[in-house]
C-alpha cells in the first residue's frame, strides 16, 4: 500500500511541477511578445520613424542591390514594398491598441490612436 501511495505522491508532484513550468514558460513568452509590441509602439510614437527591426531586412536588401548595380526601378520597387509592409504593421499595432486591455484608459488609447494615425499619414505621403 505504501508503494502505491508513494507513486501517487510522486505523480502528483510531477504534475504540479509541470503545471508550474508551463505557467512560467507562458509568462515569459507573453512578456517577450507583448513587451515587444509595447517597445515598438514606444519607438514609433517617440520618434515617428520606422523601427530599426522593421526596416533592417529592407535596408540590407537595398544595400545589396546598390552594390550589385541593380536598376533604380528595382530599388524603387523594394522601397515601395517596404513602405507597404511598414504601413500594414502599423495598422496591426493600431488594431492592437483598440483591443488590448493593457492601455491605461480610453484617453490614452485615443491619444495613441491619434498619434499613430498622424504617423501613418506621414508615412503614406513619403511613398
Amino acid at each position: 500500500m505504501s508503494f502505491i501511495a508513494l507513486v501517487v505522491v510522486i505523480s502528483l508532484l510531477f504534475i504540479f511541477l509541470i503545471m508550474i513550468a508551463s505557467v512560467w514558460v507562458m509568462n515569459g513568452f507573453l512578456k517577450v511578445y507583448i513587451g515587444s509590441k509595447h517597445r515598438t509602439l514606444e519607438a514609433i510614437t517617440s520618434t515617428g520613424n520606422v523601427p530599426a527591426h522593421w526596416s533592417k531586412k529592407f535596408d540590407n536588401k537595398i544595400a545589396a542591390m546598390n552594390r550589385n548595380g541593380e536598376s533604380a526601378e528595382n530599388i524603387a520597387k523594394i522601397r515601395m514594398d517596404a513602405q507597404k509592409t511598414y504601413i500594414r504593421k502599423l495598422d496591426r499595432l493600431m488594431k492592437y491598441i483598440d483591443k488590448t486591455r493593457l492601455v491605461a484608459d480610453e484617453e490614452t488609447r485615443d491619444t495613441l490612436r491619434s498619434r499613430l494615425q498622424q504617423i501613418r499619414s506621414r508615412w503614406e505621403e513619403s511613398e
